[in-house]
């Protein structure tokens, strides 16, 4: 609880048929995709803006210590009152919060909590979405087809962003952990070199390289829209920044809408000319989109060249593999096999000195086993949201230094 006081405010292969094959004749999802891919392209173009929140606090890990810290909810009226669950049971409420930050809700006045489900109240000011919101009865360009029928929302009523309907909610719990993730392991046995010229405090180049996610795809700064936090790979050079006396070279090639097979294709030129000591490759969401639908030995197959041809340069490079989040498992074509891509990566990190799994597809698996997906993602369907964000950048960081 020191920090809500010392907090200081910062400015290949072809599709397989199965359960993630597109429709026939559904145009949801194609039109959807090309969303997706021109929100990508229009975040990169976004200046971050000041920043809103406690930089501090956001990188506490998530799953370490007893409290939450801006926990992101998407208030959700069905039949009755807007309501959505927090991840703990919560053992005392500091602060439920706009999304911007900007206004804090009263207790009793505004919302009541019962175990690990917070509810508006009838006269309560806090943004909501409706059933009809996220789930609409007509096909629309921007939805995907929702499994059992119906669609589900990519573009929100009035132009709105999942970041601008959020509330915010800072707790206490006697809980903590994310179940059975295991975070990544401080990485001075798996990527030693990358360790030693941090605490050394020499030059350390660090290239991102992969999908939108990768790219920054999709917290509130990434929109342009407070509390402006930035994309994972941002807040992990930020931190390193603060923790080490290395001079940094970040580059990021990263782009939206391009798989593991794009990966490999381009990894000569967009990576390994640049000779960096350290790759962060995170490729995976859309390997298993029904357009890819990769299976784990294609996926790891083009990681695996992917590395070989970085090494080919430079022998010495160390890698850390980031396994991708979840999709929205009622998103038609985009929820697939993302969770089994966790296997391959860890294979590669067992057969091959220098190289690191950062495990975030079991992370999010368990947020999802207590939260829905609206709570956590920026898009609805398949980009992480801000809470899902710091999840990131703290997976990546529990690999560089210890806290």
């Amino acid at each position: 609880m020191a920090l809500l006081a010392a907090c200081v405010m910062l400015s290949g292969a072809r599709p397989v048929s199965g359960a993630n094959e597109t429709p026939k004749g559904d145009r949801n999802f194609k039109g959807a995709l090309e969303l997706i891919d021109s929100a990508t392209q229009a975040g990169n173009r976004h200046v971050e803006g000041k920043a809103e929140y406690c930089f501090e606090e956001y990188m506490v890990p998530l799953w370490a210590g007893s409290t939450s810290y801006d926990e992101t909810v998407l208030m959700l009226k069905d039949k009755g009152l807007p309501e959505a669950d927090l991840l703990y049971v919560p053992e005392r409420i500091v602060s439920v919060r706009s999304p911007d930050l900007k206004t804090e809700y009263q207790a009793g006045k505004d919302y009541v909590v019962k175990g690990r489900t917070l509810t508006l109240t009838a006269d309560s000011p806090a943004s909501y979405l409706t059933v009809a919101d996220l789930y609409p009865a007509q096909a629309a360009r921007y939805a995907s087809a929702k499994r059992g029928g119906g669609y589900v929302s990519i573009k929100l009523p009035d132009g709105r962003q999942f970041c601008e309907v959020q509330l915010r909610v800072t707790y206490t719990h006697t809980e903590t952990g994310f179940g059975a993730y295991v975070p990544p392991a401080f990485g001075d046995k798996l990527i030693p070199r990358t360790i030693a010229k941090l605490q050394k405090g020499e030059a350390l180049k660090i290239v991102f390289y992969g999908d939108s996610i990768s790219a920054g795809a999709e917290p509130s700064g990434f929109r342009g829209k407070p509390p402006h936090l930035p994309s994972w790979f941002t807040l992990v050079q930020r931190t390193l920044s603060g923790k080490y006396p290395s001079a940094l070279t970040v580059e990021n090639p990263s782009v939206g809408g391009k798989a593991s097979d794009w990966g490999r294709a381009n990894a000569a030129a967009l990576v390994a000319s640049k000779i960096p000591q350290v790759v962060v490759i995170g490729f995976g969401m859309g390997d298993a989109h029904a357009v890819n639908n990769f299976s784990p030995a294609t996926y790891k197959a083009n990681i695996k060249s992917i590395m070989d041809t970085v090494r080919a340069k430079n022998p010495e490079c160390e890698f850390m593999l980031v396994s991708p989040m979840l999709a929205n498992p009622e998103a038609v074509g985009f929820s697939g096999c993302q969770a089994a891509y966790v296997k391959p990566l860890q294979e590669l990190q067992d057969e091959n000195a220098g190289v690191e799994l950062v495990d975030v597809t079991t992370a999010t698996a368990f947020l999802l086993s207590r939260k829905k997906f609206g709570d956590i993602s920026g898009n609805g369907v398949n980009h992480p949201g801000d809470y899902l964000t710091r999840v990131y950048a703290q997976a990546v960081l529990a690999a560089l230094f210890q806290h």
